[in-house]
């Protein structure tokens, strides 16, 4: 067969898609929709997001520079620390479109893509799948293979590789998964909610050389936690990304007032953390549930649930709680968190001792949801004596609004 050979313009054409932007424009057209291609439909990558993008693509070897010093220059060029408000495209641009890219541009490469729990890594991870099965550029070209379980591998003719890491928060051995992993690239959803005692074990997880990290959260951290010690650390301050959801082109009057009303107000607490993207330290929770949850006894069994928004609308099959024939009394006590996660403890008397049975972690939502979620427990456990940390604006506005409900001695503050 006579092949014709390629023109220098043909050349420098090419050349072009070594820049992620001009890259990612031409493959997706709709970043509604990622799968879908159309040959005459570009993408449009916002200006302010193109430093959410990483440009380690547009970096030639140095013979003259060892492995690790050249590797050095990747993670210059493609580290990121993205934490900001809601919706202008942080897990968009920092992970998803930013993998696909390094799908087409690298081989041989080793990454992770991981976060605190299942379901936020296959809200994601499915996405991509998406892509790779439909998308005609990915399914011909890579020749993608996908496994889903135990845990997602991704494995294209490259050599690129990709593993899920589920954080496992809740789990006895939080961060397990991150043993044996050796990666080169490393993707974190909802980075905030990384643990010490995870980040220990991710620290180790990286190649010899380094791991370019790409990390993508809000700003719901305190700044003695692991995302917070890289957030207040000018050593890194050229790869921190920080923006408000007000840079959204889709921010306006509307927008504003509906999340002034869903947030209680501008100065509430969580406004600043999910609108203005700030790192709000009186937000924190009261109790280091962390720390409590090692003082467990690990032959008694305590179920834990966890809400989120992506789950909340479910919230009534996600939280199964069950009232003891046996038990006197029923005690909901809560460590309410504003830019930080609630934790609920449920206890029920049992003759002379007190049994330990529920801990429920609430992320990211309302105290309007919140709230209900206190009056579906409270009826599902067929009453009890209620205890509410107060210490900030969501804790003082869920305990009014149940004491409108419930009787003032099944109510108590802190």
């Amino acid at each position: 067969m006579l092949l014709e050979k390629i023109t220098e313009d043909e050349l420098e054409f090419m050349m072009d898609f070594y820049n992620p932007i001009a890259l990612i424009e031409c493959l997706f057209g709709d970043f509604d929709n990622l799968s879908a291609f159309e040959e005459d439909k570009l993408g449009y990558v916002r200006p302010y997001q193109f430093s959410m993008l990483s440009f380690e693509y547009l970096l030639d070897y140095n013979p003259e520079l060892t492995a690790k010093e050249n590797f050095k220059l990747k993670e210059g060029a493609g580290n990121i620390y993205c934490f900001g408000g809601r919706k202008y495209g942080k897990t968009l641009l920092v992970e998803m479109l930013d993998m696909l890219a390094s799908m087409c541009l690298l081989g041989s490469e080793h990454v992770g893509f991981s976060s605190y729990d299942a379901l936020h890594i296959r809200g994601i991870l499915e996405k991509i799948v998406q892509v790779l099965d439909v998308h005609p550029f990915f399914d011909t070209i890579l020749d993608p293979k996908v496994n889903r379980s135990p845990n997602y591998h991704f494995y294209l003719r490259t050599g690129y590789t990709l593993d899920s890491v589920n954080m496992n928060l809740q789990s006895k051995s939080p961060g397990s998964q991150f043993f044996q992993k050796h990666f080169t690239r490393l993707y974190i959803e909802e980075a905030s909610f990384e643990t010490e005692e995870v980040n220990k074990k991710r620290l180790d997880s990286i190649s010899e050389n380094g791991c370019v990290t790409r990390l993508a959260g809000m700003t719901n951290f305190t700044k003695y936690s692991p995302v917070g010690r890289i957030f207040y650390d000018m050593a890194k301050k050229p790869w921190i990304s920080n923006y408000p959801q007000t840079v959204s082109p889709k921010w306006d009057a509307e927008e504003k007032k509906k999340a002034v009303k869903e947030h209680g107000g501008e100065q509430s607490i969580s406004y600043r953390v999910f609108v203005r993207g700030e790192v709000v330290e009186e937000g924190v929770a009261v109790f280091d549930m962390e720390r409590a949850r090692k003082c467990y006894l690990e032959d008694v069994e305590i179920k834990h649930i966890e809400v989120n928004k992506d789950n909340y609308a479910n919230y009534k099959n996600v939280i199964i709680v069950e009232r003891p024939k046996q038990a006197s009394q029923v005690f909901i006590d809560a460590d309410i968190g504003e830019s930080a996660p609630t934790e609920i403890t449920i206890f029920f008397k049992i003759g002379e001792k007190y049994r330990y049975a529920y801990n429920i972690t609430l992320y990211n939502l309302t105290h309007k949801e919140q709230e209900e979620v206190f009056k579906y427990l409270y009826n599902e456990l067929k009453g009890a004596f209620i205890g509410i940390d107060t210490t900030e604006g969501t804790g003082r506005a869920i305990y009014r609004a149940l004491g409108e409900i419930y009787p003032a001695e099944q109510l108590t503050w802190v």
